[in-house]
Parts: structure tokens; C-alpha cells; sequence
């Protein structure tokens, strides 16, 4: 089987409010399919394997519980290890950074080198979109 992150993309940048990850697996082989029981996930190594939730060939979850008991993710970098099996055992495992930035409600009032960098590149190509576009 094969594992990895793919929003954000490794090293990308999450909401500390919404620390939603998505992961895509997929079998090695076909007549060997996924147990998605197997799915499991740790953050900064922490094993937060019962926040996620699976579907077909996607599994998505936040890094840290919600629960206003528990402590909220902190802003910064944070380490995800992913790993899943198949039917008949074979394992594979991701690593990935993600970085956690300020809340989304802190974020929009927040100065350009706040947001994430994604953000940027987007504004940056409907900036340059709408230039072309308007005469």
C-alpha cells in the first residue's frame, strides 16, 4: 500500500482553530485491499487515530481534539506520522511537517506576512488574473 498527506501538502499550513488534515492511501496490490482499520495517525507523538475518520481511499481529521477540556493546538510546527495496512499485512507509513498559524478569525485582520503562503500565491495569481482581464 501507499500513504500520504495531501491537504495540506507536507509542510503546509493549517488553522490552529480548524487543524484538519486529509490523507490519501490506496492498495499495492489489487487482489490485497486496504484495512481501514488499520489507519493510524500520530501527531507530534500523540496518537490521535480515533479523530479520524475514513472513506474509500481518504481518511481526514484534526490534529488535536476539540473538546474545550483538552488543549488547543499550538501555533507552530507539529509532526505527523501516518500509517496504514493491507488485508494481508503489509504496511505503509508517512512523515510530515504541518505548521499551525494563528486562528482564522486572527489570521483575516492579521498582516500579509501572517498568512499562510498559500494564501499569498493565490491572491498574487487573481491579482495578476484580474489585471489581464480588465483593460
Amino acid at each position: 500500500p501507499a500513504i500520504a498527506l495531501v491537504q495540506p501538502q507536507d509542510g503546509g499550513a493549517v488553522y490552529q482553530d480548524r487543524p484538519v488534515i486529509v490523507l490519501r492511501f490506496t492498495a499495492g496490490e489489487m487482489t490485497d485491499p486496504i484495512d481501514a482499520t488499520s489507519l493510524a495517525v500520530n501527531v507530534d507523538g500523540v496518537d490521535r487515530s480515533k479523530l479520524f475518520q475514513s472513506s474509500g481511499s481518504d481518511a481526514w481529521g484534526p490534529l488535536a481534539p476539540s473538546a474545550a477540556a483538552d488543549p488547543p493546538l499550538t501555533v507552530g510546527v507539529h509532526r505527523i506520522m501516518a500509517r496504514i495496512c493491507s488485508q494481508r499485512g503489509a504496511c505503509a507509513m508517512t512523515q510530515a511537517t504541518v505548521l499551525a498559524i494563528p486562528n482564522a478569525a486572527t489570521a483575516t485582520s492579521a498582516p500579509a506576512t501572517a498568512r499562510s503562503i498559500h494564501q499569498r500565491i493565490l491572491d498574487a495569481a487573481l491579482n495578476a488574473a484580474r489585471r489581464i482581464i480588465t483593460p
